[in-house]
Protein backbone atom coordinates (compact mmCIF):
# COMPACT_ATOMS: atom_id res chain seq x y z
CA UNK A 1 0.00 0.00 0.00
CA UNK A 2 1.46 3.30 -1.02
CA UNK A 3 0.84 6.83 0.15
CA UNK A 4 -2.16 8.73 -1.18
CA UNK A 5 -1.50 10.11 -4.68
CA UNK A 6 0.92 13.04 -4.79
CA UNK A 7 2.78 11.81 -1.74
CA UNK A 8 1.79 13.60 1.44
CA UNK A 9 -0.31 16.19 -0.37
CA UNK A 10 -4.03 16.22 0.25
CA UNK A 11 -6.73 17.29 -2.22
CA UNK A 12 -7.28 21.00 -2.63
CA UNK A 13 -10.80 20.37 -1.38
CA UNK A 14 -9.31 19.68 2.05
CA UNK A 15 -7.02 22.69 1.91
CA UNK A 16 -9.50 25.33 0.74
CA UNK A 17 -12.95 23.71 0.76
CA UNK A 18 -14.70 26.90 -0.33
CA UNK A 19 -11.79 28.70 -1.95
CA UNK A 20 -10.85 29.31 -5.53
CA UNK A 21 -8.44 26.34 -5.53
CA UNK A 22 -11.03 23.82 -4.35
CA UNK A 23 -11.67 20.96 -6.76
CA UNK A 24 -15.14 20.09 -7.99
CA UNK A 25 -17.10 17.13 -6.61
CA UNK A 26 -16.51 15.32 -9.91
CA UNK A 27 -12.75 15.85 -9.66
CA UNK A 28 -12.77 14.78 -6.02
CA UNK A 29 -14.64 11.59 -6.90
CA UNK A 30 -12.02 10.86 -9.56
CA UNK A 31 -9.31 11.43 -6.95
CA UNK A 32 -10.93 8.94 -4.55
CA UNK A 33 -11.33 6.30 -7.25
CA UNK A 34 -7.67 6.78 -8.17
CA UNK A 35 -6.75 6.50 -4.50
CA UNK A 36 -8.51 3.14 -4.21
CA UNK A 37 -7.01 1.69 -7.37
CA UNK A 38 -3.45 2.98 -7.00
CA UNK A 39 -2.80 3.26 -3.27
CA UNK A 40 -5.21 0.81 -1.63
CA UNK A 41 -5.24 -2.03 -4.14
CA UNK A 42 -3.97 -5.52 -3.41
CA UNK A 43 -0.86 -4.92 -5.50
CA UNK A 44 0.09 -1.61 -3.85
CA UNK A 45 3.19 -1.45 -1.66
CA UNK A 46 2.85 -1.14 2.11
CA UNK A 47 3.43 2.35 3.45
CA UNK A 48 4.91 3.30 6.81
CA UNK A 49 3.74 6.91 6.54
CA UNK A 50 0.32 7.14 8.18
CA UNK A 51 0.29 10.95 8.41
CA UNK A 52 -1.23 11.38 4.95
CA UNK A 53 -3.89 8.79 5.70
CA UNK A 54 -4.79 10.51 8.97
CA UNK A 55 -5.24 13.78 7.07
CA UNK A 56 -7.31 11.95 4.48
CA UNK A 57 -9.65 10.39 7.05
CA UNK A 58 -9.98 13.69 8.89
CA UNK A 59 -10.86 15.49 5.65
CA UNK A 60 -13.45 12.88 4.66
CA UNK A 61 -14.98 13.10 8.13
CA UNK A 62 -15.29 16.87 7.94
CA UNK A 63 -16.43 17.26 4.35
CA UNK A 64 -18.29 14.09 3.38
CA UNK A 65 -19.61 12.00 6.28
CA UNK A 66 -21.10 14.93 8.15
CA UNK A 67 -23.16 16.26 5.23
CA UNK A 68 -25.31 13.38 4.06
CA UNK A 69 -28.92 14.64 3.79
CA UNK A 70 -31.99 13.17 5.45
CA UNK A 71 -34.44 11.62 3.03
CA UNK A 72 -37.26 13.83 1.81
CA UNK A 73 -39.21 13.76 -1.45
CA UNK A 74 -37.20 16.81 -2.50
CA UNK A 75 -33.80 15.19 -1.91
CA UNK A 76 -34.64 11.86 -3.57
CA UNK A 77 -33.75 13.02 -7.06
CA UNK A 78 -31.23 15.74 -6.23
CA UNK A 79 -28.64 13.90 -4.13
CA UNK A 80 -27.21 11.44 -6.65
CA UNK A 81 -23.73 12.99 -6.62
CA UNK A 82 -23.65 13.11 -2.82
CA UNK A 83 -24.77 9.47 -2.62
CA UNK A 84 -22.00 8.27 -4.93
CA UNK A 85 -19.38 10.41 -3.20
CA UNK A 86 -20.41 9.05 0.20
CA UNK A 87 -20.25 5.45 -1.02
CA UNK A 88 -16.77 5.84 -2.50
CA UNK A 89 -15.41 7.76 0.48
CA UNK A 90 -16.68 4.98 2.77
CA UNK A 91 -14.86 2.48 0.57
CA UNK A 92 -11.65 4.46 1.12
CA UNK A 93 -12.20 4.50 4.88
CA UNK A 94 -12.92 0.78 4.96
CA UNK A 95 -9.75 -0.06 3.03
CA UNK A 96 -7.54 2.22 5.12
CA UNK A 97 -8.99 0.93 8.39
CA UNK A 98 -8.39 -2.69 7.44
CA UNK A 99 -5.00 -2.35 5.76
CA UNK A 100 -3.24 0.18 7.99
CA UNK A 101 -3.69 -1.36 11.42
CA UNK A 102 -2.00 1.47 13.31
CA UNK A 103 -3.80 4.36 11.64
CA UNK A 104 -5.87 5.12 14.77
CA UNK A 105 -3.13 4.52 17.33
CA UNK A 106 -2.48 7.69 19.31
CA UNK A 107 -4.99 9.65 17.20
CA UNK A 108 -7.57 10.52 19.84
CA UNK A 109 -8.85 13.65 18.09
CA UNK A 110 -9.24 11.78 14.81
CA UNK A 111 -11.10 8.91 16.45
CA UNK A 112 -13.51 11.27 18.22
CA UNK A 113 -14.17 13.23 15.05
CA UNK A 114 -14.64 10.10 12.95
CA UNK A 115 -16.95 8.48 15.50
CA UNK A 116 -19.23 11.52 15.70
CA UNK A 117 -19.35 11.99 11.92
CA UNK A 118 -19.99 8.32 11.18
CA UNK A 119 -22.68 8.13 13.84
CA UNK A 120 -24.37 11.15 12.31
CA UNK A 121 -24.08 9.57 8.87
CA UNK A 122 -25.70 6.38 10.15
CA UNK A 123 -28.61 8.36 11.57
CA UNK A 124 -29.26 10.30 8.37
CA UNK A 125 -28.63 7.27 6.11
CA UNK A 126 -31.23 5.28 8.05
CA UNK A 127 -33.90 7.56 6.63
CA UNK A 128 -33.00 6.29 3.13
CA UNK A 129 -33.55 2.58 3.89
CA UNK A 130 -36.88 2.53 2.09
CA UNK A 131 -35.58 4.51 -0.88
CA UNK A 132 -33.95 1.56 -2.64
CA UNK A 133 -34.22 0.99 -6.37
CA UNK A 134 -33.40 -2.44 -7.76
CA UNK A 135 -32.16 -0.85 -10.97
CA UNK A 136 -29.44 1.18 -9.26
CA UNK A 137 -25.79 0.21 -9.08
CA UNK A 138 -24.35 -0.14 -5.57
CA UNK A 139 -22.65 3.27 -5.55
CA UNK A 140 -25.90 4.90 -6.65
CA UNK A 141 -28.15 3.14 -4.12
CA UNK A 142 -28.75 5.28 -1.01
CA UNK A 143 -30.38 2.43 0.91
CA UNK A 144 -27.07 0.55 1.27
CA UNK A 145 -25.13 3.43 2.84
CA UNK A 146 -26.58 2.73 6.30
CA UNK A 147 -25.26 -0.83 6.44
CA UNK A 148 -21.88 0.18 5.03
CA UNK A 149 -21.45 3.05 7.50
CA UNK A 150 -22.55 1.03 10.54
CA UNK A 151 -20.28 -1.89 9.63
CA UNK A 152 -17.28 0.43 9.32
CA UNK A 153 -18.12 2.20 12.59
CA UNK A 154 -18.28 -1.13 14.43
CA UNK A 155 -15.02 -2.27 12.84
CA UNK A 156 -13.21 0.93 13.83
CA UNK A 157 -14.35 0.58 17.43
CA UNK A 158 -13.27 -3.06 17.49
CA UNK A 159 -9.87 -2.00 16.16
CA UNK A 160 -9.48 0.54 18.93
CA UNK A 161 -10.52 -1.91 21.63
CA UNK A 162 -8.39 -4.76 20.30
CA UNK A 163 -5.28 -2.91 19.15
CA UNK A 164 -1.98 -4.30 20.50
CA UNK A 165 0.20 -1.90 22.47
CA UNK A 166 3.70 -2.09 23.85
CA UNK A 167 2.62 -0.98 27.31
CA UNK A 168 -0.49 -1.18 29.44
CA UNK A 169 -0.78 2.60 29.75
CA UNK A 170 -1.32 3.01 26.00
CA UNK A 171 -3.77 0.12 25.96
CA UNK A 172 -5.75 1.60 28.86
CA UNK A 173 -5.85 5.00 27.15
CA UNK A 174 -7.22 3.48 23.95
CA UNK A 175 -9.80 1.41 25.81
CA UNK A 176 -10.83 4.46 27.80
CA UNK A 177 -11.35 6.40 24.58
CA UNK A 178 -13.57 3.69 23.09
CA UNK A 179 -15.56 3.23 26.29
CA UNK A 180 -16.05 6.98 26.62
CA UNK A 181 -17.45 7.26 23.10
CA UNK A 182 -19.78 4.31 23.59
CA UNK A 183 -21.09 5.61 26.92
CA UNK A 184 -21.63 9.06 25.44
CA UNK A 185 -23.70 7.46 22.66
CA UNK A 186 -25.79 5.54 25.18
CA UNK A 187 -26.36 8.73 27.18
CA UNK A 188 -27.51 10.46 24.00
CA UNK A 189 -29.95 7.66 23.19
CA UNK A 190 -31.29 7.63 26.74
CA UNK A 191 -31.68 11.40 26.68
CA UNK A 192 -33.68 11.26 23.45
CA UNK A 193 -35.87 8.48 24.84
CA UNK A 194 -36.53 10.42 28.03
CA UNK A 195 -37.47 13.48 25.96
CA UNK A 196 -39.90 11.48 23.81
CA UNK A 197 -41.52 9.98 26.90
CA UNK A 198 -41.85 13.45 28.40
CA UNK A 199 -43.47 14.80 25.24
CA UNK A 200 -45.87 11.84 25.19
CA UNK A 201 -46.86 12.57 28.78
CA UNK A 202 -45.37 9.33 30.05
CA UNK A 203 -42.94 8.68 32.85
CA UNK A 204 -39.57 7.15 32.17
CA UNK A 205 -39.43 3.44 33.09
CA UNK A 206 -36.53 4.30 35.41
CA UNK A 207 -38.88 6.48 37.47
CA UNK A 208 -41.58 3.89 37.93
CA UNK A 209 -41.81 2.77 41.53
Amino acid sequence: MSDPPSGSLVPATFQTPHGKDAISPKQFLQFLNCLISESLGDDANLTHDKTSWVVMISGLSEQVYGYFPYFTPATRGTSNERITLTHVSLDVLDQVSRKIKSVYHGEEDLVKKLFVRLLGLCISAESWLEASNDGLLDHSDPSTIYAKATNILVYVMCQILGSPFRNETSAATQRGLAHGLLWASLDLVHGNLAYLLLVAGLRSPLQIS
